[in-house]
């Protein structure tokens, strides 16, 4: 009840797992950011909801846990053997980067590791899939600032490497050609930070790592 099912993402994926109801809410448009300079706390996002508290009416979607934040449009997730929860993101249309239209190649439609109290960048930042920067080719998998008409962006690029114990494998079809014998699992990565102040105010500056 009362869950925002306005603009261009109107459906929500849902999972039932260990008696939680796990739904996800995607963005209300292609690049919104309506809780700027923070993430959005009612869509592109992923809650819970505790089955045992259900009493026949419907779960108000206020009441819901948040799981992670910064989620566009998380079309897909499912869980592995160990309990591992994992997403299939959708990223942002017609993306610019150093005053270039560089959509058709971007972003990088990433698969993450779903990991409670973190947040995953969007609508601040994207998924480099191919990207030809002023310094060279950009990593896939590398955070890099939204830019786009009419959005105004505080964060920064973070192209530094992640590290290993913080990265998250990308399933980036396409770049695969771009890489040669990578293996896209280990070589395409991206990050998150968890969801707290520290957080909220390196995320002003940079882009999750």
């Amino acid at each position: 009840m009362n869950q925002p099912s306005s603009g261009t993402h109107t459906y929500h994926t849902v999972h039932v797992y260990d008696g939680w109801l796990y739904v996800h809410s995607g963005s209300e448009d292609n690049l919104v950011a309506p809780a700027a300079p923070d993430y959005d706390r009612e869509r592109s996002l992923l809650k819970r909801f505790d089955l045992s508290q259900f009493s026949g009416a419907a779960f108000d979607w206020t009441s819901g846990e948040v799981v992670a934040v910064g989620l566009r449009n998380m079309v897909g997730y499912t869980r592995d053997p160990s309990g591992a929860l994992f997403g299939v993101v959708n990223g942002i249309d017609d993306l610019q980067y150093e005053g270039a239209d560089v959509h058709l190649n971007n972003p990088g439609e990433a698969l993450l590791r779903i990991e409670p109290g973190r947040a995953y960048g969007y609508p601040f930042c994207f998924t480099a899939q191919h990207i030809e920067a002023a310094s060279g080719a950009v990593t896939p998998g590398t955070q890099l600032a939204t830019a786009l008409r009419d959005f105004d962006n505080d964060a920064s690029d973070m192209i530094a490497a992640v590290p290993a114990e913080r990265q998250i494998a990308l399933a980036v079809a396409n770049a695969a050609k771009r890489v040669g014998d990578r293996r896209m699992a280990n070589e395409q990565q991206s990050s998150a930070h968890e969801v707290s102040p520290a957080t909220r105010a390196n995320r002003k500056t940079h882009c999750p790592k």
